[in-house]
């Protein structure tokens, strides 16, 4: 079996997937229907859209399997997020890269794989829309063509909701966005027993900032404090921008320290903003946390 390596901008995509919500707001409808047509279309027993994770390949849709998750190293799209074409494989056994993989010659006994790799708005490659069989097949271009049709569907799914749920300034969920993610991992975290904390970021002396500067500083330094977050929290956290200087982050299995008896304390932690002028401005965040 042959691994996929990474993409060639591997953090940028992985950003972009963390920052889509794709990964916390498990099945919808509007993604279950496509793959429903297209095992009806192909007389396939498999069709699904994936995702491709650091670690693992997240399954958002999936029509004739039960599962959510695979791990990335066996994943036949690992390795179709690494190219623009779609991926054919017309028989598994025979092909270097997989006729000795786990999903080949154990269950599900995938025979025939058939991916076309799908994008976020922003151009990053974060997964795929596959076909698979139990059985070896061809491939006509004319169904291809139809392959190409359900991924673009796919992708104008992502558009709808990165416009419903995104804060066009920095990137973050916007309240609608965040309050669907956090009742999902909610529920998702009472389901399996686990903790979670609720906290947020106010940007300090935001408004002395705006005074100051302007508003076009005042955007700078939420974009600067957004990007931060971003690189830095889990896949499955949620940020989301509530308007202002306050952005909330929502964190699943994670209960830290002084939140196991009661609220956390609001905590001021201050830095240097510099302004386009080019002179330094004091600036900070106020922190609090809470178990919910």
């Amino acid at each position: 079996m042959k691994l996929a390596g990474l993409h060639p901008d591997e953090q940028r995509r992985l950003q972009s997937l963390r920052s889509s919500g794709l990964l916390n707001s498990g099945k919808e409808e509007r993604f279950d229907r496509l793959t429903r047509l297209a095992r009806s279309l192909y007389n396939l027993p498999v069709a699904s859209i994936s995702l491709v994770g650091e670690d693992l390949l997240h399954i958002k849709s999936c029509a004739g399997l039960d599962v959510d998750t695979v791990p990335r190293d066996i994943s036949f799209c690992a390795h179709t997020i690494l190219q623009t074409d779609p991926l054919i494989v017309n028989d598994m056994q025979q092909d270097e890269r997989f006729h000795d993989n786990p999903l080949v010659i154990e269950a599900p006994f995938i025979r025939f794989y058939a991916g076309y790799p799908v994008q976020l708005p922003d151009g990053a490659t974060v997964g795929s829309f596959c076909l698979m069989d139990h059985q070896p097949r061809s491939f006509s271009a004319h169904e291809m063509q139809i392959l190409s049709d359900l991924a673009a569907i796919v992708e104008d799914e992502f558009k709808v909701l990165d416009a419903a749920t995104s804060d066009e300034l920095t990137g973050l969920f916007n309240r609608r966005g965040f309050l669907t993610l956090a009742e999902y991992a909610l529920l998702t975290a009472q389901r399996r027993h686990e903790p979670v904390s609720l906290a947020f970021v106010d940007l300090d002396r935001f408004k002395h900032i705006n005074d100051t500067w302007g508003h076009e500083e005042g955007d700078r330094a939420l974009i600067a404090i957004a990007d931060l977050m971003k690189a830095a929290f889990r896949e499955s956290d949620i940020l989301a921008r509530q308007g202002g200087g306050r952005i909330y982050h929502s964190v699943r299995q994670y209960q830290p320290p002084r939140c196991r008896d009661g609220d956390g304390d609001a905590q001021p932690q201050r830095g240097a903003f510099q302004p386009a002028g080019g002179q330094s401005l004091a600036a900070g965040v106020l922190l609090g946390l809470r178990r919910i």
